[in-house]
């Protein structure tokens, strides 16, 4: 019993060629292709299937180890790096959040002794005030938290689990 992924590397071929001819015997390899641990898995039948029906013209896959090796270090030091991108933008996020959510508590506040205040005239305009300086800094914090919510929304998840920023 081996992984589809494990056949096509012992036969240097590519996985999608297995796949393309496992899809097309289907019928043939019933019994013979199990699912496991979200693995395609083939039995000895169906490695001799294969053999057997392969195409003609294979696809041989190279490999280039020190440079894949080098290519995977850089991706994912790459991806630590966003990660910690998210994670920083995470936590601006949660602050811009509880900035926002204190400023409108301030804004309810100022409204209610907006009602109050109506008998004396200075109070008024002193209150009034703070409700602009309030309302500012609550648009501010807006504006910085839709900013920040479009700078994570551009991270997105590749197939091979990183982040990925869209230009």
């Amino acid at each position: 019993m081996m992984t589809l992924k494990e056949y096509a590397d012992s036969r240097s071929i590519s996985y999608e060629t297995v796949r393309a001819q496992a899809k097309k015997y289907e019928k043939e390899l019933e019994g013979h292709v199990e699912i496991k641990d979200h693995h395609r898995v083939i039995d000895d039948y169906a490695c001799d299937f294969f053999d057997k029906h392969r195409l003609k013209k294979i696809i041989v896959m190279q490999s280039d180890n020190d440079g894949l090796k080098h290519e995977l270090e850089r991706v994912q030091e790459e991806n630590e790096e966003l990660k910690d991108a998210v994670i920083l933008l995470q936590k601006q996020l949660q602050d811009l959040t509880r900035q926002n959510a204190s400023l409108q508590e301030n804004l309810a506040r100022t409204d209610t002794l907006l009602l109050l205040a109506d008998k004396e005239h200075e109070q008024f305009e002193r209150v009034q005030a703070e409700i602009r300086q309030s309302h500012d800094a609550l648009i501010e914090s807006q504006k910085d938290l839709i900013e920040a919510n479009e700078e994570l929304a551009r991270y997105h998840r590749t197939f091979f689990g990183f982040y990925v920023r869209e230009l």
